[in-house]
């Protein structure tokens, strides 16, 4: 987005806080007048803070018909979210585990630990997991497992190039369950 003296506060705040990589070169420039409207009409309202004009300029990005998405709506898993563990393999089926691995089809709670996302899925206490701890952050997992919100239905997975959780999206709603398991 071009910024200007009088546009880069509004416009800064605002891909802070909202999703902004999906607007088209028309809404783009749409956003940008919006800041400068909200911004002038401060020389009106000399009263008003910048609370006030960004309040204002997300009024008038409405009335240009601009959906606006704020950040966390994007968040895909949090403290208190329910989650099943699943293993697949390329063929995106469903690989069988031995009941002592442990994780698979047993329901846990996401929490957040040293400002890492995760849950307590090293319920074997191995040594090779985390250092024995309980707690295992999603980053500890490949892109073969998959976790499924309990209350949403999503599937997820954590990717190495993103470095965050990636919403599985090759996977119709409702398919882990589905899935053959692989006959070895």
């Amino acid at each position: 987005m071009k910024k200007t003296m009088l546009t880069y506060k509004t416009l800064d705040r605002f891909e802070a806080e909202y999703i902004t990589e999906n607007y088209t070169g028309a809404e783009l420039e749409s956003i940008e007048l919006a800041a400068y409207v909200a911004n002038m009409n401060r020389s009106s309202r000399p009263e008003w803070t910048e609370s006030d004009i960004f309040t204002d300029f997300l009024r008038v990005l409405k009335i240009h018909k601009i959906t606006v998405n704020k950040k966390e709506d994007k968040i895909m898993l949090k403290d208190g979210d329910k989650i099943t563990v699943h293993f697949i393999n390329h063929w995106m089926h469903k690989i069988p585990t031995e009941e002592k691995v442990g994780t698979t089809g047993i329901i846990f709670e996401v929490k957040t630990v040293n400002n890492k996302i995760g849950f307590d899925g090293n319920i074997n206490k191995s040594p090779y997991t985390c250092r024995g701890e309980l707690f295992t952050p999603f980053a500890a997992y490949s892109w073969c497992v998959i976790f499924r919100n309990e209350k949403t239905g999503r599937l997820y997975r954590y990717s190495s190039i993103q470095n965050d959780l990636e919403e599985v999206t090759n996977l119709k709603d409702g398919y882990i369950d589905k899935i053959a398991w692989l006959v070895a």
